[in-house]
């Protein structure tokens, strides 16, 4: 009975000897690297993902409350030079206390 490799050049043979026994070594890699490393790459992704999402929304929100803390402070810092001028003019005896009260409640940046 002649062997199906008996007319194939050494080369060839080899090659097919190869193509043979690396085939099927391939094909179950590719299906253990689908089975086991993608699912544990895919929850690693997440994980990592949402530790981000976390990390990020922390800062934003700190850098948020420390922009408003700072307005607040702009504003309140601006309230005190308004009731500074109005009770300067009140001692420069310009205006009288009850004007000068009514103008702050009336400026841009009350305080109540």
């Amino acid at each position: 009975m002649k062997s199906k490799f008996s007319g194939r050049s050494f080369r060839s043979r080899i090659f097919f000897s190869f193509l043979a026994a690396l085939l099927p070594v391939l094909l179950l890699l590719a299906v253990v690297v689908e089975l086991l490393l993608v699912p544990y790459l895919e929850s690693r992704t997440w994980e990592e993902l949402a530790n981000s999402t976390r990390s990020l929304t922390k800062a934003v929100r700190s850098s948020a409350s420390v922009a408003i803390r700072n307005h607040l402070r702009a504003h309140s810092e601006q309230n005190r030079e308004i009731a500074r001028h109005h009770l300067s003019l009140v001692d420069q005896r310009v205006l009288s206390r009850v004007i000068a009260e009514a103008l702050h409640s009336d400026s841009p940046f009350p305080s109540r």
